[in-house]
């Protein structure tokens, strides 16, 4: 029989004063299709602190972590990176829609090319 929580795709937890998503765990593993999930205005200061959500919650294509002082740890590129980093589905950040990841011809194949060997006579 399907659970409640089997249907649920999107959670806000903003305005909490989350400091981590440790407490969300449980939540969390039991929304088995979730993929959007909003942290805004909490107290989350490391992106470690929402390593519960990556665990979680594998799934997720938007992620909002608006107001949150981890913002403010690190340029804006290296932040989208770090959380692509962690969650590679991800397509929305924080209400703006991601770039498409650049990817060489050979991680789609997942097979290196053949080297070849030369000489170089003089």
């Amino acid at each position: 029989s399907e659970k409640c929580a089997d249907l649920v795709e999107e959670i806000d937890f903003s305005n909490n004063s989350l400091k981590h998503a440790g407490c969300l765990r449980e939540i969390l593993s039991a929304c088995k299709v979730i993929t959007k999930i909003k942290l805004d205005n909490n107290r989350i200061n490391s992106l470690t602190d929402i390593r519960t959500v990556e665990k979680n919650a594998s799934g997720i294509t938007h992620l909002s972590l608006l107001n949150n002082p981890v913002k403010n740890l690190m340029d804006d590129a290296q932040y989208i990176s770090d959380i692509r980093k962690s969650f590679p589905k991800l397509i929305e950040l924080d209400g703006v829609a991601l770039p498409e990841k650049i990817k060489f011809e050979t991680e789609e194949q997942g097979v290196l090319p053949t080297s070849l060997k030369f000489a170089i006579l003089l």
